[in-house]
């Protein structure tokens, strides 16, 4: 086990699964918060990459809480870049 991997495992033991679950829909809307600021052109990059990167924590916490969903987003995942390939190799 990585060094961050510890790090959320030890976040999710101190706080609590369902505390990390708030946490990570509490992220998804500063994220998003963020995102209307870019196309209103009010944006801070600092702010915005800040959510980004609280967003990506709270990501890898939530695949740890969730690991069978974790390892189903993947395939998807590769899915769907496959598909996104096929489009833009066709275009």
């Amino acid at each position: 086990m990585n060094e961050r991997t510890n790090l959320y495992i030890r976040a999710i033991q101190k706080w609590g699964a369902s505390a990390q679950y708030i946490m990570v829909i509490e992220e998804c809307a500063e994220f998003i918060h963020q995102i209307t600021r870019i196309l209103r052109g009010s944006a801070d990059s600092g702010k915005v990459a800040e959510e980004l990167a609280d967003i990506e924590i709270m990501i890898e916490q939530f695949r740890i809480l969730q690991p069978d969903v974790a390892v189903q987003a993947d395939i998807i995942k590769h899915e769907k870049l496959d598909r996104l390939r096929e489009r833009l190799d066709e275009s």
